[in-house]
């Protein structure tokens, strides 16, 4: 049985990984990083996440297509998009595609902790 809820973090910038990483551990969360689209739609295909918060722009594909395929393949599991290329329609696209919010960074860190126990605690019930 798991104790922490997990979180994978889908994001190419290392140093903003390892951040994020840092805060949500702090918190008691468990955190996986994945740098690349493709491998972090792997990670959520083959383990559990509570919560999935991935980046707009990245190799492999972009949040919007790990968004969607994610959606399809686990219907239940909210995903949080970051970006710092926010706009109305990448937003309302998202949304459509399955996400969970939508942050445009720079963001507080209180702010993306609140979305994740929110969608955690949604998870859970």
């Amino acid at each position: 049985m798991r104790t922490k809820p997990r979180v994978l973090l889908v994001e190419d910038d290392a140093s903003v990984a390892s951040s994020l990483k840092k805060e949500l551990e702090a918190e008691g969360y468990e955190a996986v990083i994945a740098s690349r689209g493709d491998d972090g739609l792997a990670q959520a295909r083959d383990q559990v996440f509570d919560v999935v918060i991935t980046d707009f722009r990245m190799p492999g594909f972009s949040g919007l297509e790990l968004v969607g395929q994610l959606h399809s393949a686990k219907p239940q599991l909210a995903i949080i998009m970051m970006t710092a290329f926010g706009t109305p329609e990448t937003a309302i696209e998202a949304a459509q595609l399955g996400a969970y919010s939508y942050l445009v960074k720079p963001f507080e860190m209180a702010q993306l902790l609140e979305l994740v126990a929110k969608a955690v605690a949604g998870n859970q019930s």
